[in-house]
């Protein structure tokens, strides 16, 4: 594999995990066990710090546009 192939297969893993997570916080916001305010937590995390604009950018904008967090959903 060349490293062309390897930078897009990277990409595509990396686009696949960021979809997963915004799903799972849109989905955690109506939890009745998580909520809004554990949302906040999880973004404000020291971990999660190099992602929380892309997180909270494509949240508001799935959330826009209807997505409820069902998995496999991306609108």
């Amino acid at each position: 594999m060349n490293s062309s192939a390897v930078h897009a297969e990277r990409a595509a893993i990396e686009r696949h995990r960021h979809r997963c997570e915004v799903r799972m916080l849109i989905a955690a916001r109506t939890d009745e066990r998580r909520g809004e305010e554990w949302v906040c937590a999880y973004l404000a995390h020291p971990r999660v710090a190099g992602r929380k604009v892309a997180l909270t950018y494509d949240m508001q904008d799935q959330m826009n546009k209807g997505h409820d967090g069902r998995e496999g959903l991306w609108l």
